[in-house]
């Protein structure tokens, strides 16, 4: 069923900006982290869109209704994009799709407003940068622990019910900017248990770079701690055939 709600005075501020021309990418919140070792594709998307059923933000799209915005929710089951490139021998290239996917705008329109890109067979490197100044390391294997706050095991949605001032993140407040503009964000601690273990595998050992992309209306700082949190243990139970323990 499809649930509406009123804007936050943050959401509605971010929304007046997003209608000014040039605005485009400027509240992208983009996170990367180099992958080492044999990684199933299959797993990783059921993981991703797991996480989307789960969370109301990563379902909800920006509609103008009666003269005003308010924020959609869609019902579960859409999914949580994940584009797969391989890029095996084209450094070039990789350059290029990591530029792109930070600088794509978002239509607050269409849900999700959220996506993530995996380029596979991308070689050693000695780090990761996407946008401006931002590095990730290049050990950021996905299983090593990610600081999670106390209150992340309560996911939340759109709002506490109707009054929804709280805003449409995956976390609580999203009043200040995680990212700088369409550069990414230092993804810190990856998600843990998005290490892959096992013998069958789509991407054997190799190097890869998962991009992950929210735009800033429904996600903010305190929200990728626990949207990587979830992921790492959604992506391990799908290894193990197992629910995760959330």
């Amino acid at each position: 069923m499809r649930v509406s709600a009123p804007l936050s005075s943050g959401q509605q501020r971010l929304w007046t900006v997003s209608q000014l021309d040039g605005a485009g990418p400027a509240y992208n919140e983009t996170m990367a982290f180099e992958l080492r070792g044999p990684l199933d594709c299959g797993a990783l998307q059921r993981a991703f869109d797991a996480l989307a059923d789960r969370h109301e933000a990563l379902r909800t799209r920006i509609v103008v209704e009666d003269g005003r915005p308010v924020q959609v929710v869609e019902p579960a089951g859409n999914g949580f994009p994940c584009v797969v490139c391989d890029v095996t021998g084209r450094p070039e290239e990789t350059a290029e799709l990591r530029r792109r996917e930070a600088l794509a705008p978002f239509d607050l329109a269409r849900a999700p407003l959220a996506r993530a890109r995996l380029l596979v067979g991308v070689g050693v490197q000695a780090g990761v940068a996407v946008g401006a100044g931002a590095e990730v390391s290049a050990e950021a294997r996905l299983g090593a622990a990610a600081e999670t706050r106390p209150e992340a095991e309560v996911p939340a949605g759109v709002g506490a019910g109707a009054g929804a001032e709280v805003p449409a993140g995956v976390g609580a407040g999203a009043e200040t900017r995680a990212g700088a503009g369409a550069g990414a964000a230092d993804a810190g601690a990856p998600p843990p248990g998005l290490h892959a273990t096992g013998d069958h595998r789509q991407f054997p050992d190799g190097h890869h770079i998962l991009l992950i992309t929210v735009h800033h209306i429904v996600f903010d700082g305190w929200s990728r701690t626990l949207l990587l949190r979830e992921l790492g243990l959604l992506y391990a139970a799908e290894l193990n055939h197992t629910t995760a323990d959330l």
